[in-house]
């Protein structure tokens, strides 16, 4: 009979669960099968009662004893009074499945017991010889809540526990991006957002750690990763700041012109210059971000490099402004327009005689005197301030050739250019 299998079975399960290995049972398994079976139970009884009342009104020779709609459930027919006792005896296993959703908790720890243990008054940690029915018979019913605050918490810190590692396990696949610089044959790192956006968003959530109630068990574990992660935030903030100023710097001290006219930053560049191809090739070996970026003195060379390159950018712009002072029109361009026209200087076929210049309408004025380049030994205010000199020579000179042609001719036969 369909019954009577289902009881079965459901017996094999009860008394495997009560005197089984305790520290064996799932919670959930336990759980959602206890469910499984009263559903089946309250559906094979109601098939048999609707079967029970079909053979009834078709008067059967064969019926089962007893009333479906008698008050009294030990008097129904056997089918239902069967399916009504195996469900009272699913429901009254309700305790058994909280007693295991709580005590059979991986989560726990030895610690865990020791304080479910105070309350108890005696030593709750399972061991080989612990079943649910002996946990049961210790009547434990009044400190339950006490025990499931207890495995409550205990979940929330594995749950944290795992969080962490998950963090630091992402870190195991995030490397840092190269590109090549120019023709320098160089690398430079690329895609830094996208790893400072990582960062952000776990330096946030390790500081929510840092303020869980449930971080203790792995508090200092949290903290360390913590320093990790600042530390590896200040690498990269510093290895940017460090390779913006270099790009910008690289063309400057790339002038031969340059280099001899700021002997003391140009030395200084060589020794940043040094540092941060070295720790390019670091990254070239190892692009995994924590591994580089984390390590020790990686951030304190970072910082000695920015603070050169703060006073070769200091002694940048006081000899751009000296050149300003020379020759005042360079007040009206940009330090990088400057830096683009003295880096030009480094072309040959740009050291050549001035002899004339053009206006945006094509109009010439020929200079008295050619300005030579060369002479001014690619200083380039020196010969910009003899050009100038020259045109307003060569304007003067044309006006005065006018002047002479004028003023030898009788007045009526002046006429305005």
């Amino acid at each position: 009979m369909k019954s009577s299998r289902l009881c079965m079975r459901w017996l094999r399960y009860y008394n495997v669960w009560m005197d089984g290995p305790f520290e064996y049972l799932e919670p959930h398994f336990v759980e959602s099968k206890t469910e499984e079976f009263l559903k089946e139970f309250q559906k094979t009884q109601k098939y048999y009662r609707n079967r029970i009342k079909a053979d009834m009104l078709e008067n059967t020779l064969c019926k089962f004893k007893g009333q479906t709609e008698d008050p009294d459930p030990e008097k129904h027919p056997c089918p239902l009074k069967l399916c009504a006792r195996m469900a009272q005896s699913i429901k009254d296993f309700h305790l058994g499945v909280y007693i295991v959703k709580i005590m059979c908790n991986p989560a726990l720890k030895d610690r865990h017991w020791d304080e479910m243990s105070e309350i108890a008054g005696f030593d709750l940690t399972p061991d080989a010889g612990t079943t649910l029915r002996k946990i049961i018979n210790h009547q434990l019913d009044k400190d339950l809540d006490k025990f499931e605050i207890i495995s409550i918490g205990a979940n929330k810190e594995l749950q944290l526990q795992k969080n962490l590692a998950s963090m630091i396990r992402e870190w195991e696949t995030i490397e840092f991006k190269l590109n090549p610089f120019k023709e320098t044959g160089l690398n430079i790192l690329s895609g830094l957002d996208e790893i400072q956006a990582v960062l952000d968003d776990h330096i946030i959530k390790t500081l929510a750690m840092r303020g869980s109630a449930f971080v203790k068990p792995c508090e200092k574990e949290v903290k360390e990763w913590y320093k990790t992660l600042t530390r590896v935030n200040k690498t990269i903030e510093q290895w940017g700041k460090v390779q913006s100023t270099w790009l910008y710097l690289l063309p400057i001290f790339s002038s031969a012109d340059i280099v001899a006219q700021m002997p003391n930053e140009s030395r200084m560049f060589q020794q940043v210059d040094k540092t941060y191809r070295m720790y390019m090739k670091i990254v070239e070996a190892n692009r995994s971000v924590m591994n580089v970026a984390a390590a020790k003195g990686v951030l304190e060379a970072l910082e000695e490099t920015k603070e050169l390159m703060e006073e070769i950018t200091n002694g940048v712009n006081e000899y751009l402004e000296k050149k300003r002072l020379y020759f005042p029109r360079f007040f009206f361009l940009s330090n990088d327009e400057m830096l683009e026209i003295l880096w030009e200087t480094k072309d040959p076929l740009r050291a050549l005689d001035i002899r004339s210049m053009f206006s945006i309408e094509k109009e010439q004025v020929q200079f008295v005197e050619k300005v030579s380049t060369s002479e001014a030994r690619r200083s380039v205010e020196k010969w910009l301030l003899r050009v100038e000199e020259e045109m307003l020579r060569a304007v003067f000179h044309e006006m005065r050739e006018s002047y002479v042609a004028y003023k030898d001719k009788p007045r009526h036969s002046w006429v305005l250019d």
